[in-house]
Parts: structure tokens; sequence; C-alpha cells
């Protein structure tokens, strides 16, 4: 209990201090914030990805704020398969960049943004993925009518970019605790408007379905 004690103590003094010290007047109204899925996806997930999200809000009117998110994905994987003598060798570069500019309305009139809020958000998605493919065929290996061959090694490199554009709906609840540090849960969802893809033949022009919106964002508000 002795050990409890002085925790508890400097956690309550805390508090206090930063409710004493804040003041709304100096407050900015701007949040900035992070979302702590993108991490946890980034450790558990087996396909070597790596992601990265940052959000700005601007708090204004009591009620209303707009935000921006940009996300970013990376992926490098090789891969070296072996069949009857031949090895094939892929190696995959893949990155994505999505910009997410959304409006937030709180429902809630007793405190100025927080609490259950509805709103719209638009997604601009833009992926590349680059593959490069070698296929390493030893000497002597006899095709049909091809007896005796030398080695030889073949290459394949391919190039895809993938646009697409969404708009939707979301809502989801914002909280403070210590009248600065903000968690915010959000979900959403939203039909894609134009998907263009271009590659190695012809650019593809085509309708996708719903496009998903989720994030845990924890942040701090200046």
């Amino acid at each position: 209990m002795k050990k409890v004690t002085p925790i508890l103590f400097l956690l309550l003094s805390f508090s206090a201090f930063a409710q004493k010290t804040d003041s709304t007047k100096k407050q900015l109204g701007l949040v900035v914030k992070g979302d702590i899925l993108m991490p946890i996806y980034s450790l558990v997930n087996t396909d070597h990805y790596k992601i990265h999200s940052f959000t700005v809000e601007k708090l204004f009117s009591k009620r209303h704020s707009l935000q921006l998110t940009v996300l970013s994905l990376t992926q490098n994987t090789k891969s070296v398969k072996e069949y009857n003598n031949i090895t094939n060798t892929n190696q995959m570069n893949f990155s994505s960049l999505a910009i997410i500019p959304e409006y937030k309305f709180f429902v809630s009139k007793k405190k100025n943004h927080t609490g259950y809020y509805v709103g719209a958000f638009a997604q601009y998605l833009y992926d590349i993925g680059k593959i490069a493919s070698t296929q390493f065929i030893p000497a002597g290996y006899s095709f049909p009518y091809y007896p005796n061959t030398p080695a030889v090694t073949y290459y394949d490199n391919t190039e895809i970019i993938y646009q697409r554009l969404a708009i939707g709906l979301m809502n989801g609840i914002q909280y403070y605790l210590f009248n600065h540090l903000v968690i915010d849960c959000l979900v959403g969802i939203g039909p894609v408007g134009t998907i263009v893809q271009k590659g190695s033949g012809t650019p593809n022009t085509y309708i996708d379905p719903l496009v998903p919106r989720a994030a845990i964002n924890i942040g701090y508000k200046f």
C-alpha cells in the first residue's frame, strides 16, 4: 500500500495540474493523431507490409471539424522456387499512398467537439507495383527436340499503377483525457467513383464495390 500511494498521488496531481493550466482561450483547436491499428497490423501480418498513418484535425464552430489523413504502405517481398532444376525468382516492390479528407459534425451540444459524431469522407488512393521475374535454366537441361542446351536466363519486368477515388459516410466517437489527450474511433463506408489501372497492357477503367474506412486514432490537442 505504501508503494501504491505515491503513484496515485502523482497521477491525481498531474490530472489537477492539467485541468488547472488548460485554457480554451489559448488552445489552437488543432489535433494531431496517429492510427494505432496501423503499427499493430504491420506487426501481425505475414505479407511484410509497413503502414504509417498521420492525421491533422482542425476544430471550429463548437460542433464542426475538418481533418486530413495520410496513409502510406510499402511492401517488399522476394521468393525463390526451384522445380526440375529450373530456378524461378520473383521480386515485388509495392507502395501505396492514400489521402483522406474528412468532415465531422458532433451531435452533442453539452461539450465542444466531444462524443458521437457523423460525417463524410473522400479517399484518393495511388498504388504502384513493380514485379521482376527471373527464370534460370541450367546448362544441359533437355527440352524436347533441343538436347544439351546452354544455360539461359529469362527476365520479365511488369509495372502496374492503380488509382481510385471514393466518397462515403462515416460516424464515430471522440473523447479527451486531461483535456489534451484525444481518443477517436471511427468507421465508415462508401462507393468508389472511378478506378484506373495502367500496366503493360491497355489501361482499364471500371467501378469497384464499397470501400471501408476504419481507424482508432490517438493524438494530442493543441
